[in-house]
């Protein structure tokens, strides 16, 4: 009889897992215009954290800017301070220009350019292109000199005070009437 011998081969695969990429994130930081939606003159996106580890903490902040001052994050704006994510973060401070700001007073004097009548504050502090609109006073024992109505007694208010001089006459004194 004949012996048969099989002989049987089994190949094993040894699969090992390639290590997985650690994860990784961006946050970045840029500081806008409310009016305009730009970044403010002299600005850039700044780069807050690159190719960092997701979970490790970032923080971003305020900054002060001439002419300019802070109203509040974006609606879109990722937290200003917060842990990386995976992928960008964008984190968006938005900020308004310094409104200019004037004063409009009235004043009142006789022709000798005396004060006869408390000043009148008839805008304080109200944004510079705002309209302003003046009116003469009554004033017992004088009477307005209409032909010295001031140039600037309707406007706009601009930056720093606008003053308004109406100039008066004393009105003569009734003379008597001999009965």
């Amino acid at each position: 009889m004949i012996e048969l011998t099989y002989l049987i081969f089994f190949n094993y695969y040894v699969y090992a897992k390639n290590p997985e990429a650690p994860k990784t994130g961006s946050v970045d930081v840029k500081y806008i215009d409310k009016e305009t939606g730009e970044m403010i003159p002299g600005t850039s996106v700044e780069s807050v954290k690159e190719n960092a580890p997701v979970g490790e903490n970032y923080t971003t902040e305020e900054k002060n800017f001439d002419g300019y001052h802070f109203v509040g994050m974006d609606k879109t704006s990722d937290p200003a301070n917060g842990k990386v994510a995976e992928g960008k973060k964008h984190v968006i401070y938005v900020y308004e220009k310094n409104q200019e700001k004037g004063t409009v007073i009235v004043h009142s004097v006789d022709e000798d350019s005396n004060k006869i009548s408390d000043d009148v504050v008839n805008k304080k502090d109200v944004p510079t292109g705002e309209d302003y609109t003046t009116t003469p006073k009554d004033i017992p024992g004088y009477e307005l000199d209409k032909n010295k109505i001031p140039s600037n007694k309707d406007g706009v208010v601009v930056k720093g005070t606008t003053e308004v001089t109406y100039v008066y006459h004393k009105t003569p004194e009734p003379t008597p009437t001999p009965n």
